[in-house]
């Protein structure tokens, strides 16, 4: 093979040297890019290994597959920093190399047609934001000279793709067509580099992490699509997050029959509604899209997945010995990007409170225990209030434990609710609106963030670390298994 790909490239380069006059400028763009494309996407010369900083990633599988087909290559220092927000340079670059194998003749169709007749006002046509806008792709969003460097959210990432779909399906002249139907390999494309940020990505690929969800995207650069009423998400997310768990393939809610089915994260509800547009897009997130979008085949969950989360005590520097619910949603919201110009102590006093039923609201105070109440909040309430700081929260109480593993798989924190120190459950009767309830007294939540398949643990991210518990552990499945499956009570923030 390495012999074989060597005499095309040395093929192309000879033809790409004899080619002088302007007639063959055309046919010279062609062959450079066919070579440039080899050059990138040749399994010979792509010695795709994974990246240091992607073995635990949640999306580890989706990252290996686009570095073997020479989509990325990182950002140097076999780095990838899978959960910085992605650039709409970046986001183009990508996007474009899957369409150049996926879908060739966006790229070689109207090649001639496109040096003629199109002119970019802030795009130059070795850049793929250029054929993204000849395209038609970049319709309803207002470009600036900085759009390149500026960071993509939900919305503008989502009518990109939208448009592509209405692309696609024009070309297909078919109702029923569907993205990556045939594939076909790369033949021609413009400038493999494009700058070079997809294949090393710019020096803004190495901000901390812990930053690179912050909502600081220009809002008046982009054309945000505002959520429906809050009160309609919150009807449908729940049966439509748990018929998301299991589909690979998500089609966009859309009235129009001739939109290509494009897979739908689960930042979809029901109904198509967009969840929080403003959130920004990471790389890995962009990945696992394009990935369901193109391809078929399943990717097995086969590695060690851990997310990053930044543990938060519920017991220093605020002491909330009752507040492991809201902690542990708090550690999930900022690892999304919210909730992180809000202290901990402005966080819990914003808690919604009710005089004794949990399942209105925290049943008395997180900072006071109480013998006499059942200080918790239920699952219902507790997304809820998450949702108020932007994010999409969902209750998926009722999953089961492989459905939760998904979670993690798809980059997703959870907070479980299981007992205190891991005993036993025991019960307590509660008078409450005159109405005699039973339950779990010694409970306990915290943040489920990370599955080992191998040793069959989960990762625990614990408020209460107290009396010699860790602040982060690894615990048995079926241990775990056993107390979550008392209640299944769970959120997962997405």
């Amino acid at each position: 093979n390495g012999i074989r790909v060597f005499a095309k490239m040395l093929f192309c380069q000879k033809t790409f040297n004899n080619l002088q006059n302007k007639g063959d400028i055309m046919k010279k763009k062609i062959i450079g890019g066919l070579l440039a494309l080899l050059l990138a996407v040749s399994p010979s010369l792509s010695m795709a290994q994974g990246f240091s900083d992607t073995q635990n990633s949640w999306a580890k599988r989706y990252i290996e597959y686009y570095q073997s087909a020479g989509i990325i290559s990182g950002s140097g220092n076999n780095m990838f920093y899978p959960n910085n927000s992605v650039t709409a340079n970046e986001f183009a670059i990508i996007l474009g190399r899957v369409l150049s194998q996926k879908h060739p003749q966006l790229f070689a169709e109207n090649e001639e047609k496109s040096s003629t007749t199109f002119a970019s006002q802030f795009f130059s046509a070795d850049n793929y934001l250029y054929h993204l806008e000849r395209l038609g792709l970049l319709q309803g969003i207002a470009l600036s000279p900085n759009f390149p460097s500026q960071k993509m959210n939900r919305s503008t990432a989502d009518m990109i793709l939208k448009n592509l779909a209405t692309l696609l399906a024009n070309q297909n002249n078919s109702a029923d067509a569907k993205i990556g139907d045939d594939f076909q390999k790369p033949i021609a494309n413009q400038n493999a580099d494009n700058n070079s940020t997809a294949v090393n990505l710019s020096s803004d690929a190495k901000e901390n992490t812990n930053d690179s969800r912050d909502n600081n995207t220009d809002a008046s650069a982009i054309s945000a699509v505002d959520p429906s009423d809050q009160n309609a998400m919150d009807s449908s997310a729940k049966e439509s997050h748990k018929d998301n768990l299991n589909s690979n393939q998500n089609p966009i809610a859309n009235t129009n029959p001739s939109i290509v089915s494009l897979y739908r994260p689960n930042w979809y509800s029901e109904i198509g509604t967009l969840y929080s547009p403003s959130q920004l897009l990471t790389r890995s997130e962009l990945l696992q899209i394009l990935y369901h979008t193109f391809e078929t085949q399943t990717l097995p969950y086969a590695h060690k997945v851990e997310l990053p989360i930044t543990h938060i005590s519920q017991m220093t520097p605020v002491v909330a010995p009752v507040g492991c619910e809201p902690v542990s949603m708090l550690m999930c919201l900022r690892y999304k990007g919210f909730a992180k110009d809000v202290s901990i102590r402005q966080y819990l006093d914003a808690l919604p409170r009710h005089k004794n039923d949990p399942e209105i609201a925290f049943a008395g105070s997180p900072y006071t225990p109480n013998e006499a109440l059942r200080t918790t909040i239920f699952p219902s309430p507790l997304a809820k209030y998450g949702q108020s700081y932007g994010a999409q929260v969902v209750d998926i109480s009722g999953s089961d434990v492989e459905q939760l593993k998904t979670e993690l798989y798809n980059g997703n924190p959870i907070v479980v609710y299981v007992t205190l120190f891991w005993q036993k459950p025991y019960y307590k009767k509660y008078n409450i609106a005159g109405e005699v309830r039973t339950y779990l007294r010694n409970n306990h939540a915290l943040v489920l963030a990370g599955y080992d398949p191998i040793n069959r643990k989960f990762l625990m991210v614990d408020p209460y670390n107290v009396k010699g518990m860790k602040a982060k552990y690894w615990y048995d499945e079926d241990k775990f298994t056993t107390l979550y499956n008392a209640r299944k009570h769970a959120v997962s923030i997405q």
